[in-house]
Formats: C-alpha cells, structure tokens, sequence
C-alpha cells in the first residue's frame, strides 16, 4: 500500500523552513552565537554556474550552513546546473536551502474604477549544494573554485572611517542621536536616542562599531521608521525577536562594511532564541527579512541583481 502522501504548499514550506532552523539549532546547543565574531567575515557567496552573488537574507542562510557543515568554499550551485559541468552530488550530501524572489504581478482596480498593475515579491526555497559536496569531473570542479574572485579588503584606516560616515550619515538622515557616556550600550525608543560608553571605554574599535551598529539596528525599527514591536519586556518572546533582528542587521552591516561583528558586553541571548526557534521556526526567517530591511535603511540598499537558477 502506498502511504506517501503529496506536502501540501504551506507543509512544503514549514519543512524546508525547519531545516535550515535546525542547523541554527545545532549550533546554538553547541554553545555557538553565529553571529558574533572577532573577524571579518568572508565578504560574498558566489553561485559558480551564473558568476551571481547571493544577496540580502541569503547571506546569512548561507553563512549559517558554512559554520554548521564547516564548509571551506562559500561557493555553490543547483544540482542541474552541477550536471552542466559533468559534477554531481556526493552519495550522502544534503542540499542547503535558499530563498530566491519571484515578482508576482496582478491588476488591481483603483478608487475610479480603473485597472492597475501592481505587484509584490514572494520567496520560495530552493535547493543548492556547496561545491565541496560536489564530484566528478575535477578539471570542471577546479575551473569552477578558480571563478570566487572576492572583492579585495579595504585597510583598516578605510574601513574605520566608511564605518563612521555611514553611522553619522543614518543618523543625520533618520534625525537620531547619540548620547556618550554610562557603562552600557541601549536604545531608547521613548526619547529615540542611542547611548553608548565612552568611545575609550571599548578594547577595540571594531568592538566600538559593531555595538554602536546593533543599536542603531533597534533605532530602525521605531515607529518613524520600520515599525517594529519594541514595547517586549526582558524575559518575552517579542524581547528576544527583537534582539534576534538587531544582532542579524548588525551582523549584516558588519559584514558589508568589513569590520568584525563582536558586539563588546553583549548579552547572550542564546537560550531564548532556542526557546522561540523550537516553538516557531517561521521566527527566523520573519526576523531576516526585518534584519535585512534594516540593514538597508542604515547602510543603504544592496544595488546588486542576484540570479538564482
């Protein structure tokens, strides 16, 4: 008798969602924050068959497989377009999930009664594999490893001073202030200021940076601008998505400016992730797409086209 029985759209969904959540999991109850670290990050991750950078959420899906899997190329591909290069997935290997945009478009009538185009992105999942779980023609293999040509890092003194710019610049055009002085680093939502220990006081100005970078991650989500539930007491699950969103933008925006993403006398918030991701895996993927949005609105839109196929 045949039991297997066709997932259903939203089934699908949840399935796929709980699998890349688990390897997020894994790392957690492994004592892991995988996105608090002392170095740069590696700066793009290239599909080899379109010469595309993956963008946006995907960076931070794919960052999370890299540590979990501990892969050493953040390369990859479909497993048809591995077939266009004699390569194919080795026995045993899992694909890893990432979202690619679809611009769905409908007409729409209008208060007089005319018809309009509009349109709005949906996300599916689709699988692609790392290119260290690829084999067969290794000519083919090692021509596709020769294609990752990262962009050249900057020096320090470069990095510093664009990390600076952007941060007066947000705060110039969002009409936010920072407040120095005290021994902790919060946003106030209230007063809509941030306030940050003496510039001194940090062991490291990438630890200055990444912290002043995840409070202004909570500055974009008030009401004058994303529009985020900030009211969650310590302890509430709206606390702990919030946090979740400003160390994902945080990270993000450390990431694209090139500096180490330590946030210095950052709470951990393990525990309640792992808490609110048994309970919700949908949590994650909400709070990437919120972290990405905020992430642009401090550093500015990703101008880049990502092409999945």
């Amino acid at each position: 008798m045949n039991t297997y029985q066709k997932l259903s759209k939203a089934e699908l969904l949840e399935q796929q969602q709980t699998k890349v959540v688990n390897e997020l999991i894994g790392l957690i109850e492994s004592g892991v924050d995988p996105w608090q670290k002392e170095w740069v990050a590696q700066s793009t991750h290239l599909n080899a068959a379109t010469g595309h950078n993956y963008q946006g959420q995907n960076i931070l899906i794919l960052d999370l497989y890299m540590m979990a899997r501990k892969y050493a190329n953040p390369i990859w591909m479909g497993a048809a377009q591995a077939r266009q290069y004699q390569l194919r997935p080795k026995k045993g290997s899992k694909a890893v999930y990432i979202l690619y945009p679809q611009l769905i478009k409908f007409e729409k009538e209008n208060k007089d009664g005319e018809k309009e185009l509009q349109a709005f992105t949906k996300f599916k999942f689709v699988p692609v594999f790392n290119i260290d779980d690829l084999n067969g023609n290794e000519d083919n293999r090692q021509h596709l490893l020769a294609r990752y040509n990262p962009p050249a890092r900057k020096g320090e003194l470069e990095r510093l001073e664009n990390v600076e710019e952007t941060i007066k610049s947000f705060h110039k055009v969002q009409g936010l202030e920072t407040r120095w002085g005290g021994d902790r680093a919060y946003y106030s939502g209230s007063g809509d200021y941030i306030v940050m220990p003496q510039r001194e006081a940090f062991k490291t100005k990438e630890g200055l940076y990444a912290t002043w970078l995840h409070e202004c991650s909570h500055a974009s989500g008030s009401q004058k601008r994303l529009k985020r539930n900030l009211t969650g007491g310590k302890g509430t699950n709206a606390y702990a998505r919030e946090e979740l969103i400003a160390e994902l933008s945080a990270y993000l925006c450390c990431r694209r400016l090139q500096i180490a993403s330590k946030v210095e006398g950052h709470a951990s918030y393990l525990q309640s992730w792992l808490r609110c991701l048994k309970a919700d895996p949908s949590l994650l993927f909400k709070s990437l797409q919120a972290a990405n949005k905020a992430c642009n609105l401090i550093c500015g839109p990703e101008v880049h086209v990502e092409e999945v196929k």
